[in-house]
């Protein structure tokens, strides 16, 4: 027996409502990274792939967004979507957050373009970024 004689059958006097449903869309996950120092706490979130691509990078200390003429900056630097990222956090003195940022961005032909960069953030202020220099693999890569 057919498939279809089958399938007439089993649904025979039966009304058949065939409806589409969209799926729902996954949230969007997020890269972060948070750091302590002293009393307050930096957070720099939504970088590289890890972000809703209707928002930009977060860069915050204790909640509050911080300042400084060069975040627009070091929030374009970590907004690469196509780039692997690795962040150093450390501990400068008066509480200051020390951050560098290793980037991996693939390019023509699979070659490999690392930069990194260097920023200062005190209190609620980036009080220097040094913005993205040529590096090599062995600056990005853990030893």
């Amino acid at each position: 027996m057919s498939s279809i004689a089958l399938f007439a059958l089993l649904f025979a006097g039966q009304e058949i409502v065939v409806s589409a449903v969209e799926p729902r869309a996954a949230d969007p996950w997020i890269q972060s990274v948070s750091a302590r120092c002293g009393s307050e706490t930096l957070r720099i979130e939504g970088y590289g792939a890890g972000r809703p691509l209707d928002r930009g990078v977060s860069l915050s200390t204790d909640g509050a967004d911080v300042e400084g003429v060069h975040v627009a900056d070091m929030a374009a630097d970590l907004g690469h979507v196509s780039a692997a990222y690795r962040l150093e956090i450390t501990c400068g003195r008066d509480d200051a957050f020390m951050v560098r940022i290793n980037r991996g961005e693939a390019g023509m032909a699979d070659a490999v373009r690392y930069e990194v960069a260097s920023a200062t953030i005190q209190g609620k202020a980036l009080t220097s970024y040094s913005g993205m220099q040529p590096a090599n693999a062995s600056t990005f890569w853990f030893r």
